[in-house]
């Protein structure tokens, strides 16, 4: 019997787009409440002393605030940032906020309305997206609708919005019982939440929400908010925080990106172990590229560290790994994101110590211009060559630890890290050096980095 209709038609519709700008952001991550404290006379609050960060314990409070974010806005588009994620600003008893009390209050630790829609409206004019985080997994206990059920028990209209067992307990995130879940499969709560992002861009004009333990949300409400969401506005970024394989959510209709956290763990495997050699990270890496449409990889959320997990430079302990690492960062396929203070190789293992204040008074006495001035050099690499925002990677060795890859294009960008205990040969024939450390003599010593240019034209 033969079968001719055996190839769907490819609808316009059903296929994946994201936002083009974001394949030409560059990202940084910024707690408010560490990143930097301008006294504000409205809040009363007592914080922790900004400069002592020995013995720290959770839900301390340091006070940084919007104008402090406001006031180093230079600073980063300096840096080279084009691109701010910022962790939840929406109010809540918690200094890192992911406990919402109110999801249309910006948490007065923080500012107010209007500071934000100035911090927006800042950014914007200096070039600089600006992303929010929307925690809606789970609610903090303080949020009306669970204030309610704690009072109302099953009489509360607002009972079904979680997930509550019949001995009264309650599914919450991680155990923690200060973060009651959310239902999103009900569409009263799928619709106040889709309230809100709404609101959120209509006050604020934002251009990125980033989705919280994006994978334990409703597919049904993810797909819900995106149709409503591109429809007000069609460039907004949806990023979901996903920490495994992501396919099911990037088929178009859901997030455009999500945190690419086995990007992050490859490489931290490959630099803690010395057991692996550049095929064990090619294939690493491969993994990480195979999972998805090439159209979403050039969207990835690359990152190196972040408020969830221990620093790149307390992990490697090493500057020289720290480079490499952060090279490799800069020129593959993603959108990259550094974490406030990766900057300046800010050390600290897993929390509380990965969320210390940013030492401004070190950064402006100069303490870390070389490691700024490096990391910089790196971004601008990231920013100028094209062929580093496509798809492809070539592979060039695959022996040893000598890691070394190419990104065609019209300007073939080519890497060489050193991550052996040898110096090595690199015999350079018309290529042309754009950042190069650890290397003289035409040989790469063991921690070095070389990036160079070949122009196929």
């Amino acid at each position: 019997m033969k079968q001719y209709f055996k190839y769907a038609w490819m609808n316009s519709s059903d296929l994946y787009h994201s936002p083009e700008w974001v394949e030409d952001t560059f990202w940084y991550q910024i707690i408010p409440d560490r990143f930097c404290r301008i006294p504000d006379s409205s809040i009363k609050k007592q914080f922790s002393d900004w400069n002592i960060t020995e013995n720290m314990k959770y839900n301390q409070t340091y006070g940084g605030n919007l104008r402090g974010i406001i006031s180093k806005l230079t600073y980063l588009q300096d840096l080279g940032i084009n691109g701010i994620y910022l962790t939840p600003i929406f109010q809540s008893p918690s200094d890192h906020k992911y406990n919402t009390t109110d999801y249309q209050t910006i948490d007065p630790d923080f500012g107010t309305e209007e500071i934000f829609r100035e911090l927006v409206d800042t950014a914007h004019n200096l070039g600089i997206k600006v992303m929010i985080d929307a925690v809606f997994n789970h609610s903090g206990r303080e949020f009306f609708a669970w204030k309610d059920v704690v009072k109302n028990k099953k009489a509360s209209k607002y009972y079904d919005w979680f997930f509550i067992q019949e001995d009264d307990s309650y599914f919450s995130f991680a155990f923690v019982d200060e973060m009651p879940k959310l239902n999103t499969n009900n569409p009263e709560v799928a619709d106040y939440l889709c309230r809100m992002c709404r609101a959120w861009i209509e006050k604020w004009n934002i251009d990125g929400i980033r989705f919280d333990v994006g994978n334990e949300i409703s597919h049904s409400f993810i797909k819900k908010l995106h149709r409503e969401l591109k429809q007000m506005k069609p460039d907004l970024f949806l990023l979901g925080e996903i920490w495994n394989d992501s396919v099911q959510w990037l088929q178009g209709d859901e997030y455009d990106s999500v945190m690419n956290y086995p990007f992050m763990e490859s490489l931290n495997n490959f630099f803690v172990n010395k057991n692996l050699d550049s095929k064990d990270f090619m294939y690493i890496i491969n993994h990480c590229y195979s999972l998805y449409m090439s159209q979403v990889n050039k969207v990835l959320f690359n990152f190196l560290d972040s408020h969830d997990v221990g620093r790149v430079y307390s992990r490697c302990d090493n500057i020289d790994a720290f480079f490499q690492q952060l090279a490799v960062l800069v020129t593959m396929p993603g959108t990259p994101c550094i974490y406030y203070g990766t900057e300046i190789a800010m050390d600290g293992k897993c929390g509380p110590y990965n969320r210390k204040p940013m030492p401004w008074k070190e950064i402006d006495c100069g303490k870390y211009d070389a490691v700024i001035e490096e990391v910089k050099s790196l971004i601008r690499i990231r920013k100028k060559y094209g062929a580093l925002k496509g798809s492809e990677i070539q592979w060039k060795n695959t022996k040893g630890r000598l890691v070394s890859f190419a990104r065609p294009g019209d300007e073939t960008v080519e890497v060489y890290i050193n991550a052996g205990e040898k110096q090595l040969p690199i015999d350079l024939q018309e290529q042309e050096i754009i950042f190069a450390r650890g290397y003289m003599n035409h040989m790469l010593l063991a921690g070095g980095v070389l990036i160079v240019r070949r122009n196929l034209q």
